[in-house]
């Protein structure tokens, strides 16, 4: 986030925008699914983070919170370095939930091959469960975790946006248009 801030600041800077309507521009821009915070207690965090460069990001924004455990969901597309990202996040998870973003755009890799990939990299004691509804996976989470504890949505913008959808439904996006 912090990069993408300076990066549209300085373009805008480049581009002579008066400094009054940077900031307003910086105050007022919320990115959907982009490290976007849901709830508190638990703790709840819709990610889109879909390639290594993002799941970095996210790794350093997740360095910065407080929480006791952290419930992993993820799912990831089937032509995404599916082994990269796992290495990256998995040790962070203390609960993976692997599932399957559901839509025509994109194909999802099957969230049996994610948690076998994933296994090399789970913290000792930690298993990973499957869920093929995203939903379920989400209802399950919030069993998992207490009010202290981090659940974290990544691996995908269709993931993410279709969770999002238990906060905010898609009339209220489209009627408002305030939440983006």
């Amino acid at each position: 986030y912090e990069y993408n801030k300076a990066l549209a600041v300085a373009i805008a800077k480049k581009l002579d925008i008066e400094d009054r309507y940077i900031q307003n521009g910086v105050e007022n821009t919320r990115l959907p699914c982009r490290f976007e915070v849901m709830q508190t207690e638990p703790l709840v965090v819709l990610d889109g983070a879909h390639n290594l460069a993002k799941i970095k990001s996210t790794l350093y924004n997740l360095n910065k919170l407080t929480y006791r455990k952290l419930c992993l969901i993820i799912a990831i597309g089937e032509v995404k370095d599916t082994a990269g990202m796992l290495r990256l996040i998995i040790p962070y998870a203390d609960y993976v939930l692997v599932t399957r973003f559901q839509t025509k755009e994109r194909e999802c890799a099957h969230p049996k091959t994610l948690r076998t990939k994933a296994r090399r990299y789970l913290k000792k004691g930690v298993v990973g469960e499957v869920f093929l509804d995203p939903h379920r996976a989400l209802l399950r989470a919030m069993e998992l975790a207490q009010k202290d504890d981090l659940v974290l949505c990544v691996g995908s913008f269709f993931l993410a946006g279709e969770l999002r959808k238990y906060w905010i439904s898609e009339e209220k996006i489209l009627k408002n248009r305030k939440s983006f």
